[in-house]
């Protein structure tokens, strides 16, 4: 017996099935009347330069596997190379999610979040975590969600779906994190009270979609929690696993987008 619980409209509805288990994945997306600022071209006689081209994939010390970081210094360190836009319709959650950013000046005003069925479209601003604290996942279960970014951004950052979540609005808050970013690449990482704590650094992996023809870059995250391991999966490839007695796996399931992007976010579920 297979037990899904889909995000509708900020609110959660419950349904089981016998037999296997489909999972129908949509790729529509909205159009949005705000758009991403674009990088200027270096020259007239140049292509525009792009986060992927400006700078190269250097493993940074943060991200490195057990290591632990300052949070707050990390998102402030980022915070001065993103200009918030104005965003109409900003500023307003589905009923019954919460939010929380990197730095706590951060301002809902800056993100736009709408919701169409089990869709959420996120248009950020600040980097953050959004979720319904209703819905949670324990024991062995399946958190799975197509994410489509629908332009390409200015800088490389990740989003993805967090699992384990725990008093997310008090100072040890506590979750985990699976991310893709525009560049082809993955991440891994543990939110731990002030700190982070590095699981896999970025990496590159062929089953990640870029960019296509449509301008747009589509990808079905999924993460499987046994008894024994935590499995990360990207277009239904195994990408990583990891020993389940060493992460957070046991609590609230919501999303985490990171600064200045325009993600869709299709048939978010949890599956026993």
């Amino acid at each position: 017996m297979h037990a899904t619980v889909l995000f509708h409209a900020g609110i959660f509805s419950l349904a089981v099935t016998f037999g296997a288990q489909t999972q129908a994945t949509q790729t529509h997306a909205h159009q949005t009347s705000g758009t991403q600022t674009k990088a200027k071209p270096a020259a007239s006689n140049q292509k525009p330069a792009t986060a992927d081209t400006q700078k190269p994939n250097r493993p940074k010390p943060e991200n490195q596997p057990g290591a632990v970081a300052d949070a707050e210094k990390l998102a402030a360190s980022h915070a001065d190379h993103h200009e918030m836009r104005k965003l109409e319709g900003a500023g307003v959650l589905p009923d019954g999610w919460r939010h929380r950013f990197d730095l706590p000046t951060m301002k809902l005003e800056d993100v736009r979040v709408r919701r169409d069925s089990e869709n959420v479209h996120v248009t950020s601003g600040p980097p953050g975590i959004y979720y319904d604290p209703r819905v949670t996942a324990t024991g062995e279960y399946t958190v799975r969600a197509t994410f489509t970014q629908l332009e390409k951004g200015e800088h490389r950052e990740g989003y993805g779906p967090f699992i384990g979540g725990a008093d997310l609005d008090r100072a040890d808050q506590r979750y985990l994190y699976f991310l893709v970013r525009q560049d082809g690449r993955f991440l891994i990482k543990e939110r731990a009270g002030a700190s982070t704590r590095g699981v896999v650094d970025w990496t590159t992996h062929p089953a990640i979609r870029t960019f296509g023809a449509d301008g747009r870059m589509g990808n079905e995250l999924a993460i499987t929690v046994d008894g024994k391991n935590v499995r990360f999966l990207i277009n239904g490839v195994q990408v990583a696993q990891q020993p389940r007695a060493q992460l957070p796996v046991d609590g609230i399931v919501g999303l985490r987008i990171n600064h200045q992007l325009d993600v869709l976010v299709e048939n978010l579920s949890v599956a026993k």
